[in-house]
């Protein structure tokens, strides 16, 4: 499974699970994007996963001792947004009212 992974799309794996973008992943090992695209999805193919979010998970599986101190950096970095963060603003995009149209019907008088 993921023993048959190359050092490098091993790596490549890690840094994804890590939470970098393939783009960053391109900047730090000196690569081009499309080879680190290339890498993900041999990874997969040769992992048996369905996408890239289940390689990582089978990768967090193998290898737990890599995210048991990201599970406690992600719980305190979401208590301090909790916290100290001003999470009321709304930043969706306004939607556009919907008005409703009054269709008026003519009456007919009969002579």
């Amino acid at each position: 499974m993921l023993q048959a992974l190359t050092k490098s799309e091993n790596e490549v794996v890690k840094l994804k699970a890590q939470g970098y973008l393939e783009k960053e992943i391109a900047d730090l090992r000196c690569v081009s994007i499309h080879t680190v695209k290339t890498q993900v999805k041999r990874a997969i193919q040769k992992a048996s996963a369905k996408s890239s979010y289940h390689l990582i998970a089978k990768y967090a599986a193998v290898h737990p001792e890599l995210f048991k101190t990201m599970i406690a950096v992600m719980f305190l970095s979401i208590q301090s947004i909790v916290m100290f963060g001003d999470y009321t603003d709304d930043y969706r995009k306004p939607t556009k009212q919907k008005t409703h149209k009054v269709y008026r019907t003519r009456v007919r008088r009969k002579n």
